[in-house]
């Protein structure tokens, strides 16, 4: 499949489920610096201060000291903005399993949530964020979830 592909029909699966949440979906398959991520953020038009974080096969493969994530091909990770979607039970309670079936045809065993509020502008590193940014993740095969770090407040 590809990246364009894999672009739409996530954005078509996606926006029916959670249609007052999910504003845009965008799939990045090489890196996302800190300074960028909020570029990014703010060009598409994702509402202030929510973003949702999927990273596929394993959360990291590296972070650099200014502030980068990258992302080894064919890993993929999957940036959409939400509004509290952790308050909302219902919209989590269908929207995992449609990501763990996105991560599978991707191939990937786990995948990791972040909900994080994120500062819109040039200073936002996304390495200032890691302590808490990485708060759920859940085994694709298992069902087996887990809590990396406590959510912001």
């Amino acid at each position: 499949m590809k990246l364009a592909d894999l672009d739409t029909a996530l954005a078509a699966a996606l926006a029916p489920l959670v249609p007052t949440l999910v504003k845009k979906v965008v799939v990045a398959s090489d890196q996302v610096a800190g300074a960028d991520l909020a570029d990014l953020v703010q060009r598409l038009g994702l509402p202030a201060p929510w973003v949702l974080c999927i990273y596929g096969g394993g959360p990291m493969d590296e972070v650099n000291a200014a502030g980068g994530i990258y992302w080894h091909r064919p890993t993929y990770s999957v940036l959409f903005g939400v509004n509290k979607l952790r308050d909302n039970a219902s919209a989590r309670a269908g929207l995992y399993p449609l990501l763990a079936e996105v991560m599978s045809l991707l191939n990937h065993q786990t995948f990791s949530l972040a909900i994080e509020p994120v500062r819109i502008g040039p200073e936002v590193r996304l390495v200032d964020m890691l302590p808490q940014v990485l708060v759920y993740g859940v085994d694709v095969q298992t069902g087996f979830e887990w809590n990396i770090s406590e959510e912001a407040a």
